[in-house]
Protein backbone atom coordinates (compact mmCIF):
# COMPACT_ATOMS: atom_id res chain seq x y z
CA UNK A 1 0.00 0.00 0.00
CA UNK A 2 2.45 2.30 0.74
CA UNK A 3 4.76 1.66 -2.62
CA UNK A 4 1.47 2.14 -4.51
CA UNK A 5 0.77 5.81 -2.62
CA UNK A 6 4.30 7.16 -3.22
CA UNK A 7 4.59 5.65 -6.81
CA UNK A 8 0.74 7.45 -7.47
CA UNK A 9 2.23 10.66 -5.34
CA UNK A 10 5.36 10.56 -7.57
CA UNK A 11 3.49 10.41 -10.70
CA UNK A 12 0.91 13.33 -9.99
CA UNK A 13 3.88 15.49 -8.55
CA UNK A 14 5.94 15.02 -11.83
CA UNK A 15 2.89 15.46 -13.85
CA UNK A 16 1.76 18.93 -12.25
CA UNK A 17 5.48 19.82 -12.86
CA UNK A 18 5.20 19.32 -16.52
CA UNK A 19 1.89 21.10 -16.45
CA UNK A 20 2.99 24.18 -14.82
CA UNK A 21 6.14 24.46 -17.23
CA UNK A 22 3.40 25.12 -20.56
CA UNK A 23 1.03 27.41 -18.34
CA UNK A 24 2.41 30.73 -17.59
CA UNK A 25 0.29 31.19 -14.42
CA UNK A 26 1.95 28.16 -12.75
CA UNK A 27 1.30 27.44 -9.04
CA UNK A 28 4.79 28.10 -9.07
CA UNK A 29 5.16 31.48 -9.98
CA UNK A 30 4.94 34.00 -6.45
CA UNK A 31 2.07 37.07 -7.28
CA UNK A 32 4.13 38.59 -3.71
CA UNK A 33 5.16 41.63 -6.12
CA UNK A 34 1.50 41.96 -6.81
CA UNK A 35 0.42 41.77 -3.36
CA UNK A 36 3.44 43.89 -1.39
CA UNK A 37 1.41 46.84 0.46
CA UNK A 38 2.04 50.34 0.27
CA UNK A 39 2.85 51.80 3.79
CA UNK A 40 -0.10 54.43 3.36
CA UNK A 41 -2.65 52.06 1.99
CA UNK A 42 -4.63 50.17 4.72
CA UNK A 43 -4.35 46.14 4.25
CA UNK A 44 -8.08 45.68 3.26
CA UNK A 45 -7.53 46.96 0.02
CA UNK A 46 -5.78 43.54 -1.08
CA UNK A 47 -9.06 42.31 -0.38
CA UNK A 48 -10.86 44.07 -3.05
CA UNK A 49 -10.70 43.33 -6.67
CA UNK A 50 -8.13 45.87 -8.51
CA UNK A 51 -10.43 47.78 -10.67
CA UNK A 52 -12.51 48.74 -7.11
CA UNK A 53 -9.27 50.19 -5.19
CA UNK A 54 -9.38 53.79 -4.05
CA UNK A 55 -9.67 55.89 -1.35
CA UNK A 56 -12.13 54.02 1.20
CA UNK A 57 -15.17 56.42 2.05
CA UNK A 58 -16.97 53.93 4.28
CA UNK A 59 -17.32 50.56 5.58
CA UNK A 60 -20.75 49.05 6.44
CA UNK A 61 -21.60 45.96 8.10
CA UNK A 62 -24.58 43.46 7.12
CA UNK A 63 -25.03 40.55 8.83
CA UNK A 64 -21.85 38.50 8.32
CA UNK A 65 -20.64 41.14 5.84
CA UNK A 66 -19.06 44.50 5.31
CA UNK A 67 -19.69 46.97 1.97
CA UNK A 68 -16.52 48.51 1.40
CA UNK A 69 -17.36 51.48 -0.27
CA UNK A 70 -14.03 53.09 -2.18
CA UNK A 71 -14.25 56.06 -4.66
CA UNK A 72 -13.85 53.42 -7.48
CA UNK A 73 -17.14 51.80 -6.29
CA UNK A 74 -18.41 49.28 -3.73
CA UNK A 75 -17.48 45.43 -2.32
CA UNK A 76 -19.15 43.31 -0.29
CA UNK A 77 -16.71 41.02 1.76
CA UNK A 78 -17.24 38.09 4.32
CA UNK A 79 -16.03 39.45 7.39
CA UNK A 80 -16.35 40.97 10.61
CA UNK A 81 -16.85 44.96 11.18
CA UNK A 82 -14.13 45.03 13.83
CA UNK A 83 -11.73 42.72 11.79
CA UNK A 84 -12.60 45.25 8.24
CA UNK A 85 -11.73 48.15 10.71
CA UNK A 86 -8.48 47.05 12.33
CA UNK A 87 -7.70 46.65 8.71
CA UNK A 88 -7.72 50.02 7.56
CA UNK A 89 -4.81 51.44 9.67
CA UNK A 90 -3.38 53.87 8.92
CA UNK A 91 -6.25 55.56 7.88
CA UNK A 92 -8.19 57.78 9.99
CA UNK A 93 -11.54 57.22 10.59
CA UNK A 94 -14.73 57.30 12.86
CA UNK A 95 -17.46 54.39 14.17
CA UNK A 96 -20.30 56.86 13.47
CA UNK A 97 -23.08 54.20 14.16
CA UNK A 98 -22.65 50.39 15.55
CA UNK A 99 -22.93 49.26 11.98
CA UNK A 100 -21.11 52.01 9.69
CA UNK A 101 -17.66 53.46 9.99
CA UNK A 102 -16.24 56.30 7.77
CA UNK A 103 -12.94 58.02 7.20
CA UNK A 104 -12.43 61.44 8.43
CA UNK A 105 -11.43 63.11 4.97
CA UNK A 106 -14.57 61.35 3.67
CA UNK A 107 -16.74 63.68 6.10
CA UNK A 108 -18.26 66.92 4.29
CA UNK A 109 -21.17 68.10 6.23
CA UNK A 110 -23.96 66.54 8.63
CA UNK A 111 -27.72 66.82 7.92
CA UNK A 112 -30.44 66.60 10.81
CA UNK A 113 -33.46 65.40 9.34
CA UNK A 114 -35.83 65.80 12.49
CA UNK A 115 -34.94 66.54 16.30
CA UNK A 116 -33.03 62.82 16.71
CA UNK A 117 -31.97 62.25 13.37
CA UNK A 118 -28.45 63.30 12.52
CA UNK A 119 -26.62 62.09 9.10
CA UNK A 120 -23.19 62.76 8.02
CA UNK A 121 -22.46 63.42 4.70
CA UNK A 122 -19.93 62.21 2.63
CA UNK A 123 -18.00 63.37 -0.63
CA UNK A 124 -19.78 60.85 -2.75
CA UNK A 125 -23.04 61.86 -1.62
CA UNK A 126 -24.05 58.77 0.66
CA UNK A 127 -25.74 59.59 4.39
CA UNK A 128 -24.58 57.62 7.17
CA UNK A 129 -26.55 57.54 9.96
CA UNK A 130 -25.37 58.73 13.55
CA UNK A 131 -26.29 57.51 16.58
CA UNK A 132 -26.41 58.76 20.15
CA UNK A 133 -24.02 56.58 21.24
CA UNK A 134 -20.75 57.55 18.82
CA UNK A 135 -22.42 61.74 18.39
CA UNK A 136 -19.92 62.66 21.60
CA UNK A 137 -17.02 61.39 20.19
CA UNK A 138 -17.97 63.23 16.37
CA UNK A 139 -18.35 66.30 18.92
CA UNK A 140 -14.47 65.42 20.65
CA UNK A 141 -13.14 65.27 17.20
CA UNK A 142 -14.73 68.55 15.89
CA UNK A 143 -16.80 67.09 13.21
CA UNK A 144 -20.28 67.62 14.96
CA UNK A 145 -20.82 70.92 16.79
CA UNK A 146 -23.87 71.46 19.36
CA UNK A 147 -25.36 74.62 18.67
CA UNK A 148 -27.65 76.48 20.85
CA UNK A 149 -31.32 74.57 20.26
CA UNK A 150 -29.72 71.44 19.52
CA UNK A 151 -28.78 71.64 15.80
CA UNK A 152 -25.92 70.38 14.50
CA UNK A 153 -23.71 71.73 12.03
CA UNK A 154 -20.35 70.88 10.05
CA UNK A 155 -16.97 71.73 11.15
CA UNK A 156 -14.57 70.99 8.10
CA UNK A 157 -11.14 69.89 8.23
Amino acid sequence: VMLNTFVVSAGIFVLRRQICRSEPVAYLVSHAEDETPQPDQPRLLRRLPKEKRGRVLRISANDHYVEVVTMAGSEVLRMRLADAIDEMEPVEGHCVHRSHWVTRSAIVGTERESAHKLFVLLCNEDRVPVSRKYRPNLEEAGLVSKQPGGLAIAVKG
